[in-house]
């Protein structure tokens, strides 16, 4: 964002007003030589934010005066309101904002509509802070309403309970119900606050709504967003100690309870009876059973008595309560399973219990985490599942029919209507491990499916063994002339000689490949052939002795290549030939293998280089740090890893199309190649990011290489076939130290250096532990950067 002085504010005004801000602003796409339209200036924010997506493109000029209603120091935009609604304002050059504007500043804002990512906004906007002003009246919604999304950039206050507190480093979010609809409440955190005692308060929060979208623009949640802890009001405090809530039983939380207040936390007291991941476990308190699901680190055993305080969690059946805190009171034996019957498990009765039941396997499946076995007893067909990260060898034993006695904890799944109430349908068993399922009785082997099988071998063998005989006689007249032909049809040159080295046989492959006269293959001598052939090869004698080494060890099998003065490469095979088990004589077989070897030199390097860069793709570059880190740990000698990310690729991308992004990425990579050691190697990393591995490279010289090689990306435009463009590059800098050779500790190094560069304002080389060391040609051509409309966009920021 810009802040400018009266006379700087005079002077971009002007230029606003040449571009006909004050007067209209053309419209896009007009013939030139014509009139050009004009769009009116919009001066409230009611009527940005009343433009649909496809008006809001159009670029309408706005004008107003209005006061900030949420700004947040990381942000690139902020939210304001001049009395007639809400709107977000992004600022012209998307920089974080700074202690000048913030909450209850009055701002004089001109700018261009833009569509944003879910509603209008007021896009480019050069912003003049006027002083201070009150923040407009709030307008109460409920949660119900806020979740539709109709409030969207409205500054309003909401009522509901805080159910949960999470903070990071720079924001709190509270999440907000009221009944089964609740928000995400995100204010900045300031470090002092005690966020976790709001939990299970009624509050009045007021602040701007805020849009959850997907990349289709459409909503799939709210976020409310507030200026600070001030703008949250105690309505109805939490209790100063959860733990001194009254205990209910698990079958009263859902029950009526005159004067109960339903958003509130409950106390419940049990049994551990299960643990399950993604951070679950089931108690009992003797008479019903009941999951929790709380974020609690606390590690509890089956057996453990626990003391649960959190929100209870509305479904068809199973009682749960969610967001939970709890703290053990002592331990005890873990609890005894309960023998049922299917039918009964089916009732409901026995939801959230530990039960035991008899059934049979009828199937079972895995996948990558999970064992499902799928269960049949006395007519009910019921699942069990095992949560499991590998192979579980007592599982993966189970055979399908076979009696299993299962224990675990029985869950209702699916119920269905029934008038007033809701009737169980189906049920699961969640097994706590492999030894919850004991096999009672293996299935046997004799099943019906392997009597027909048997059967159908022993029909099949009879067919076979008439067929053979009736075949016989005939394969073995076909035999010679197969092998005669297949001889021919090989692609193979075929030569078959005795021990005497005389040619038994041959194919016509042989004298084509070999360009041997048939006078000289009828002269039957494989050394007579030898000489006429043994010109045409690079290394005849080598060739010879091959052969007579062969000949030499009659039982040796060989494989060589031979290669041709003309290029020509051949692969030879030759092995004894043996006939009842005695040496008759040898097979030698040559196949072509000329384009065969090219392709493969030519798709070894296609494999190692990327193909727009010129340079090594990630794999190879990989293999070379891996190999040079290696040799590190023997010799000692230091490592440098520099991770290069070009700036505003995306911009340009967008700007300029996808050849001049193509134009940039091989002119920087062959910048960077051109200014390294012959020691040194590039890869391209992906996208726009390029690794440079420097072996021997120590902290000093990494930081001056990396210096080197910013100035030369920064030193001159890159030239495409539309133009020049002004490129700079952000790097980020590591080395080995104290005998650290882990190549992802590198790279991972590397890379938060060059987060930290990008933070710094691009076009500068960080380390992890200095941060950005900028130049002042560094500056300047950060500055370039930014005046050219390159610019981060965080996550936040971004609508």
């Amino acid at each position: 964002m810009r802040f400018v002085n009266l006379d700087s504010w005079k002077i971009a005004r002007a230029a606003l007003l040449l571009l006909g801000l004050s007067g209209g602003c053309p419209l896009a796409g007009e013939p030139p030589g014509k009139p050009q339209a004009t769009l009116p200036i919009l001066t409230t924010a009611a009527a940005v934010h009343g433009l649909t997506p496809s008006e809001s493109k159009r670029g309408y000029p706005v004008r107003l005066r209005a006061v900030c209603v949420v700004c947040f120091p990381t942000w690139h935009g902020f939210f304001v309101n001049d009395g007639s609604t809400g709107v977000y304002v992004e600022t012209k050059d998307q920089v974080p904002l700074t202690s000048r504007i913030h909450t209850g500043s009055l701002l004089e804002i001109e700018g261009f509509t833009g569509p944003g990512d879910f509603s209008p906004i007021v896009d480019r906007a050069i912003v003049r802070v006027l002083g201070e002003a009150a923040l407009p009246a709030t307008r109460p919604v409920s949660l119900d309403r806020l979740s539709t999304g109709a409030e969207d950039g409205q500054w309003i206050e909401i009522e509901g309970t805080v159910r949960w507190a999470d903070t990071s480093n720079t924001m709190v979010t509270l999440v907000v119900a009221s009944g089964q609809a609740q928000v995400d409440v995100m204010t900045p955190n300031y470090g002092k606050k005690q966020y976790l005692r709001l939990i299970d308060a009624r509050v009045r929060i007021r602040g701007t709504a805020g849009p959850v979208f997907n990349q289709r623009r459409q909503l799939v949640g709210v976020n409310m967003y507030t200026p600070s802890l001030d703008d949250v009001r105690v309505l109805e405090p939490a209790p100063a100690d959860p733990f001194a809530l009254p205990v209910k039983a698990v079958r009263d939380v859902f029950a009526y309870t005159p004067g109960a207040s339903p958003d509130h936390r409950v106390r419940i007291r049990g049994v551990v009876t299960a643990r399950w991941p993604a951070k679950a476990f089931f108690i009992t308190d003797g008479i019903q059973g009941a999951s929790v699901l709380s974020e609690q680190k606390t590690p509890v055993e089956p057996g453990d008595i626990v003391d649960v305080v959190g929100f209870p969690s509305l479904g068809d059946h199973t009682p749960s309560i969610h967001e939970a805190i709890f703290r053990r009171l002592g331990s005890g034996p873990s609890p005894a399973s309960r023998q049922v019957t299917a039918k009964e498990a089916l009732s409901g009765d026995f939801d959230g219990d530990l039960v035991r039941i008899d059934a049979r396997l009828i199937q079972q499946e895995r996948s990558a985490d999970q064992y499902t076995l799928l269960l049949d007893s006395g007519g009910i067909v019921f699942s069990a599942t095992l949560q499991a990260d590998g192979a579980d060898p007592r599982l993966d034993a189970l055979r399908d029919g076979g009696l299993l006695q299962l224990s675990g904890i029985c869950t209702i799944t699916e119920t269905q209507a029934a008038r007033h109430f809701r009737v169980p349908k189906a049920f699961q068993i969640l097994l706590r491990s492999s030894r919850d399922a004991v096999v009672l009785q293996q299935p046997s082997w004799w099943t019906g499916g392997r009597v027909l099988v048997l059967l159908a071998i022993c029909v099949l063998a009879i067919l076979v063994g008439t067929l053979w005989v009736a075949a016989l006689k005939r394969r073995v007249r076909e035999r010679t002339e197969t092998i005669r032909a297949t001889l021919e049809a090989t692609a193979d040159a075929i030569l078959v000689v005795d021990h005497a080295g005389r040619i038994v046989a041959h194919n016509q492959k042989l004298a084509t490949m070999w360009g041997v006269p048939e006078a000289i293959l009828k002269v039957l001598d494989h050394y007579h052939m030898l000489d006429f052939v043994k010109c045409q090869l690079k290394d005849p004698e080598g060739f010879i002795n091959k052969v007579r080494a062969a000949y030499a060890n009659t039982k040796a099998k060989t494989d060589d290549v031979v290669e041709f003065k003309d290029g020509r490469v051949f692969e030879r095979h030759s092995e004894p030939q043996t006939v009842q088990g005695k040496n008759v004589g040898r097979v030698w077989g040559y196949r072509d293998v000329t384009e065969v070897r090219e392709w493969t030199r030519h798709l070894q390097e296609l494999a190692c280089v990327d193909s727009l860069t010129g340079i090594r793709n990630r794999r190879t570059i990989f293999e070379f740090l891996s190999s040079e880190l290696a040799r590190e740990q023997r010799s000692g000698d230091p490592l440098t890893v520099i991770m290069a990310d070009l700036d505003g690729f995306k911009k340009i991308n967008d700007h300029h199309g996808h050849a001049a992004g193509d134009a940039v990425l091989k002119e920087t990579a062959h910048r960077l190649r051109a200014a390294m050691r012959v020691s040194d190697a590039i890869g391209r990393y992906g996208g726009e990011e390029f690794l440079i591995v420097l072996p021997g490279c120590d902290e000093d010289s990494a930081r001056f290489r990396a210096e080197e090689f910013r100035c030369i990306v920064e030193g001159r435009p890159v030239t495409w076939d539309m133009g020049e463009l002004g490129v700079t590059c952000s790097f980020g800098v590591s080395w080995t130290r104290d005998g650290m050779s882990d190549m992802a500790q590198l790279l991972q190094e590397a890379d938060a250096a060059l987060y930290r560069a990008k933070q710094a304002g691009r076009n500068c080389v960080a380390t992890l532990e200095t941060g950005p060391a900028r130049t002042l040609s560094g500056i300047s051509g950060s500055l370039s950067a930014e005046a050219g409309g390159i610019a981060q966009q965080t996550q936040l920021g971004s609508r």
